[in-house]
């Protein structure tokens, strides 16, 4: 008989999020610890980002070791057609 070796568990995060009466999840890959982003920390957002990405992106904070991007989740759901039933 065949032996399969297991697959890798994968681990699905949602993040929540309302926007007027509707309410909306982005699957994210990590959910990390709470990050306070400061004056100090902030930049405009780079320009060597895709055009589609930059639309969507409010600000960035550099961070030690990662760049936090600040999306614009009113933008995101902007495009979707909503069907009330």
């Amino acid at each position: 008989f065949l032996l399969l070796k297991p697959l890798k568990k994968i681990l699905i995060f949602s993040i929540f999020f309302q926007d007027q009466d509707h309410l909306f999840a982005l699957i994210v890959d990590q959910v990390g610890d709470y990050i306070e982003a400061t004056s100090d920390t902030f930049e405009e957002t780079p320009s060597n980002l895709d055009a589609n990405a930059r639309e969507l992106i409010v600000c960035v904070h550099k961070l030690a070791d990662k760049l936090l991007l600040i999306l614009d989740t009113n933008k995101i759901v902007a495009g979707i057609n909503l069907v009330q039933s």
